[in-house]
């Protein structure tokens, strides 16, 4: 049977079915491939081996919701002249959109682009297209088609001849889907079968297995450290093992989803690892298998996922897995860059291939998983997709759906990764008739954000069954910080303590009688997030209890193998727990478990004006769960002064999960930071530390003296008291003359949220974030509000209050410029709209608002720099566009200032880095001391959560400036990504100096309180040297050594020392540093 149906489309028509060409001058039958076709865009494409019109093969394309992928090919060397274009198609469920384009096909001759269809969708078999084109002089043709919905499409048997006369055109001609073709479609979306528990292990490093183990390329072992039998193998730092493939215990590896390996680590820092896996299509680094890691101190299990897609974590340029019957190549290196030499020996054990078993779904259970990719759904669960509408021969599906996206949580397990977000429509499902509990998922943990909807309804069989509200910005900021009171202790899972709170179920019992449940959903954006549903009649209550445990058992597990846990580090076997207090050093690191030796008895500070004085205490639970509590005397000297009690701190250092590496490889619990409530009175388990920070800020109008008291603990029915002495001096600290801060600004992100006073909100914690940093000496941040445009009909201005508004806050806490742009709205969004890459200038609206724009700034009477260029010699790869941005704006808006994040060294990069007024250098050398008319500073020099950042705003500053460098910004103010308080969510790792609280407050990170103290040193420099220059008969001797030691200060901490000059590279090297210093500016000042 045959349907013919006509369109009035402007250009050429289409698809009717024929038998004899004639002679072809090209064609494509893709029986052996699809050579010279490109495919592009997301979504699937790719060659098709089984499935063709009349012989194996086509070119297929598929797309989910929000995806939009091309196949394209371009024709060369043909004669001008009119020919006919003929393809066959086949669909399957190419869904009509309300606006745009479904399946689309088009051309260019050379005359520009012309399309023959937009909006084909439907169902059909392979049914053909045909239609003329016009070949002009140039003797080129580009062909395109292009999948923009979801659904599927093979194409196959493609020709282009001379037109033939009396060929007829303007017609389309669909074939009906065949019922087998329906059930085969279908059957490809059959849940991914259950994984049975497998394991082999390929190397145990024995000698009685030598025989067998052959292929590896160890030759030296050790016989005293190892995690399963009497040896382990020895690796080299820097040295590449590569495996011999074809000698291994195993070749097919596609049985098992994990290849798994124990690791010894002999520093006593984290080193990185690589394992890289190659197959016979394998050519490039992109179409290899690449895993990375940090190896932490001591033993490592680690464990790697065969099945993920080739390239490495997080970056997939070729959406394909290893073949794992074929592989090629097989290495592992420890450390290939040499970061940090040594010549000590890591360690290998076990490297074993392994499977986990995932529960076997009972019979009387319904499982679906929404996700992106059947391939990516939970094994055992029905895979539903965006391409999933309801049929009844599928028997499930959505029903007039409204997509609003795909989400990927990425850094989520298995099951709860993907989710289907939709404003509108339902989901349906046949089922008997009875009573049922669902357990409904229709939360998305973010990447980038958290959700922020306003309001969202689940409707079941048509009526409300759950509403939920979010008018306001508290109500928003009360689920973002959701974590805010969560802390982990030693035992805990990030999976049970965030992951079970984010993806909480919506479970309720409904009852079926019409022979199918339907679920609908009404929402703003990203309200509805499906995830996942489960559901089993009442009385299978108990074998769906057990299935929803065993399902969590495995959930947790498949989230351990993505971020690792690094356990507790092991202390030293000459240490002896003895002390319950103790005075210790600030550190970057500071676990639950550490015990550290105290460095003095008793507090003692000297304190200059404007300096805030921190000393951290350790307290820790000797052989059992101990009870402190704290109490601080008045701190008063002999005349009765004192200072004041109400701006001394004792706050407490929370624990935290920690991610180490910036895309959550490995995590560790950890000190992350610190709460003023919670530092008077606490619990410390057995054998575990606790820290609490004393901080004493010294006033201005502070007088002179020694100030003494004490700080009394009560435990164990014991009390002790910690002396506590302050020398207070005339002398001031020197002010910070460069800027030098952090990278953002505010504690409360940019949210689409649109609820009454979420603004608001954000401007009283900015508020709060500026003031912080004023209190601790810093003088920048980047960061700056929207200037909105004003329309009046032609007349266009700009609305500079809320910058005004700013500066005014930031001047009033002492800050002065200039002032930078980075992670803030102003002036990107301005020139979002006003100016396109590709399109050039919008010239009409640019003129319109260029004078309001120079008169703003002119009246801010402050320095904005605007940091549009952002490593674009790196991985932004816009050298060009920022170069030809650069003159425009130069040309245009005198008064604008530019900055931009790169690099030395790199020849292409020369003319862009000559265009910046401001120039953050993330390598150094001394051609940028000959730099006239650009001011150069550095970025990130401490930019992952456990560097320490005191030497770069410390002896690096103070040697640095000396070099030229004129201003300096860290990484980050306030870097969530999602949530606040959960680290292992997210883009990146969480790395913020302060995190917002619910009663309006700010928690100050560690990270901060580390940058503080170095910035206070950098200032403690520059009075040693202007110490140092003024002679003195009585303390001559001090002073030379003083001069001294401060030359060795500015040598030893040149910017062009190394590769990664801004952090430490010997344990406890600060602390010394701190305490000479300490002692040069004490003996001058006596």
């Amino acid at each position: 049977m045959m349907f013919i149906f006509k369109f009035n489309l402007s250009i050429f028509a289409f698809l009717f079915a024929f038998s004899s060409y004639g002679n072809s001058i090209s064609e494509f039958n893709f029986d052996k491939g699809a050579e010279g076709w490109a495919f592009y865009g997301k979504g699937e494409g790719q060659y098709s081996k089984k499935e063709g019109r009349k012989n194996d093969g086509s070119l297929y394309l598929s797309a989910q919701w929000g995806d939009e992928k091309t196949a394209h090919y371009y024709l060369e060397n043909l004669k001008p002249g009119v020919y006919e274009f003929s393809a066959w198609i086949k669909m399957f469920e190419v869904q009509l959109p309300a606006q745009g384009d479904a399946l689309w096909h088009f051309y260019d001759n050379g005359s520009g682009i012309e399309s023959v269809f937009r909006d084909v969708h439907g169902s059909c078999e392979w049914s053909q297209i045909k239609y003329k084109v016009k070949v002009t002089s140039n003797g080129s043709l580009d062909l395109w088609f292009r999948l923009k919905v979801p659904g599927r499409v093979w194409i196959d048997d493609i020709t282009l001849r001379p037109e033939v006369k009396g060929s007829s055109d303007k017609l389309l001609t669909r074939f009906p889907l065949k019922k087998e073709s329906l059930q085969k479609y279908l059957n490809s979306e059959k849940a991914i079968p259950s994984t049975r528990l497998r394991g082999m292990e390929l190397f145990s490093f024995e000698k009685s297995q030598e025989e067998l183990e052959k292929g590896h390329p160890f030759n030296s072992f050790n016989s005293k450290k190892y995690t399963d039998g009497i040896r382990s193998a020895e690796l080299n730092q820097g040295q590449y093992y590569n495996f011999d493939l074809k000698k291994l215990p195993a070749n097919d590896w596609s049985a098992f989803e994990y290849i798994e390996l124990d690791i010894y680590n002999p520093l006593d820092r984290s080193v990185q690892f690589y394992l890289v896996l190659g197959d016979s299509s394998s050519n490039n680094y992109w179409s290899k298998l690449n895993h990375k890691t940090k190896l932490a101190s001591g033993w490592n299990t680690l464990s790697f996922n065969l099945k993920q897609w080739v390239g490495e974590r997080g970056s997939h340029k070729l959406k394909r897995s290893l073949d794992l019957k074929n592989l090629k190549e097989f290495f592992v290196v420890v450390d290939p860059d040499n970061k940090i030499p040594t010549t000590k020996k890591f360690l290998l054990d076990k490297i074993r291939l392994s499977s986990d078993e995932s529960p076997v779904l009972p019979k009387e259970i319904l499982a679906f998983d929404f996700t992106n990719h059947p391939k990516n759904a939970m094994p055992g669960f029905t895979p539903v997709t965006s391409q999933s509408l309801y049929r009844n021969e599928r028997g499930f599906g959505f029903v007039k759906p409204k997509f609003w996206r795909m989400q990927d949580s990425v850094y989520a397990d298995t099951l709860n990764r993907y989710s289907i977000s939709m404003t509108e429509g339902s989901f349906r499902i046949k089922l008997p008739n009875g009573r049922y509990q669902i357990h409904l998922n229709i939360n998305s943990m973010g990447y980038w954000d958290v959700p922020f909807w306003r309001n969202r309804t689940i409707y079941l069989q048509g009526l409300p069954a759950f509403k939920e509200s979010r008018s306001f910005g508290k109500d928003y900021l009360y689920d973002y910080l959701i974590f805010e009171e969560t802390e982990p202790v030693i035992g805990d899972h990030p999976f049970d303590l965030y992951l079970k709170r984010i993806f909480s179920p919506y479970v309720k019992e409904v009852f079926v009688n019409e022979g199918y449940l339907d679920i609908g959903f009404e929402g703003d954006a990203s309200s509805i997030g499906l995830n996942s549903l489960i559901l089993f009649k009442k009385e299978n209550t108990k074998i769906g209890q057990e299935f929803l445990a065993n399902l969590e058992e495995y959930q947790k597990k498949s989230y351990s193998r993505i971020i690792r846990s690094i356990p507790p580090r092991e202390l030293g076997k000459n240490i002896k727990r003895k002390k319950h207090v103790a005075l210790v050093n600030l550190s970057s690191r500071l676990e639950p478990k550490d015990y550290r030796e105290p460095v003095k008895t008793q507090v003692k500070f000297l304190g200059l004006k404007s300096m805030r004085l921190r000393q951290l205490i350790q307290f820790h639970g000797v052989g059992s769960e101990t009870k402190f509590k704290l109490s601080l005397s008045k701190l008063k000297t002999k005349k009765g002064d004192q200072i004041s009690g109400k701006d001394i701190v004792l706050s407490r250092l929370m624990n935290s999960f920690i991610s180490e590496n910036l895309n959550h490889e490995t995590y560790l619990l950890g000190g992350k930071y610190f709460r003023a409530d919670h530092g008077g009175e606490f619990l410390v388990p057995k054998d575990e530390s606790r820290y609490i920070l004393l901080e004493i800020p010294i006033s201005k109008n502070l007088k002179t003296g020694l100030y003494s008291g004490f700080l009394k603990v009560n435990f164990n029915k014991e009390e002790l008291q910690v002396p506590i002495e302050v020398r207070v001096k005339s002398k001031k600290l020197p002010e910070v003359m460069l800027p030098v801060g952090f990278l953002g600004l505010d504690p409360l992100q940019k949210s689409y949220f649109s609820g009454k006073g979420y603004e608001k909100l954000r401007w009283l914690y900015r508020d709060k974030a500026l003031k912080i940093l004023s209190k601790r000496g810093f003088t920048s941040f980047s960061g700056l509000p929207k200037v909105p445009i004003v329309k009046d009909g032609e007349d266009w201005s700009l609305d500079f209050r809320p910058l005004e508004q700013l500066l005014r806050k930031a001047n009033r806490y002492g800050f002065k410029g200039p002032y930078f742009s980075y992670g803030g709205e102003f002036p990107s969004e301005y020139f979002d709209d006003l100016y396109d890459y590709d399109k050039k200038t919008k010239q009409s609206n640019h003129k319109k608002l260029l004078a309001p724009f120079e008169a703003g700034l002119k009246k801010l009477d402050t320095q904005i720099v605007y940091t549009f260029s952002d490593e674009a010699g790196g991985y932004s790869d816009k050298i060009k566009s920022d170069l030809e941005f650069a003159k425009f704006v130069k040309a245009n808006y005198p008064t604008l200032r530019l900055g931009g994040f790169t690099q030395t060294g790199v020849e292409e990069l020369k003319e862009l880095n000559n265009m910046f007024d401001f120039g953050f250098y993330a390598n150094f050398n001394k051609s940028l001391g000959k730099m006239k008319n650009q001011k150069w500073g550095a970025y990130n020099g401490t930019p992952r959560a456990l560097d320490d950042p005191r030497f770069g705003f410390g002896p690096m500053l103070f040697a640095a400036q000396k070099e030229g460098l004129s201003h300096y910004l860290d990484w980050h103010m306030a870097a969530y990504n999602n949530y606040p308080y959960f680290d292992l969510d997210g883009r990146e790792s969480e790395i913020a100096m302060v995190y917002p609280r619910s009663d309006g407050s700010l928690a100050p990170s560690l990270k901060l309180e580390l940058s503080a103290e170095g910035l206070q040193d950098y200032r403690l420099l520059l009075l040693l040297e202007k110490l140092v220059k003024r002679k003195n008969p009585k303390n001559e001797l001090f002073r030379k050594v003083a001069k001294k030691w401060l030359s060795k200060v500015l040598k030893t901490h040149s910017l062009y020392q190394g590769k990664e000059p801004f952090t430490a590279r010997n344990k406890g090297a600060y602390s010394k540093f701190k305490g000479e210093l300490l002692k040069h500016v004490s003996n001058l000042l006596n």
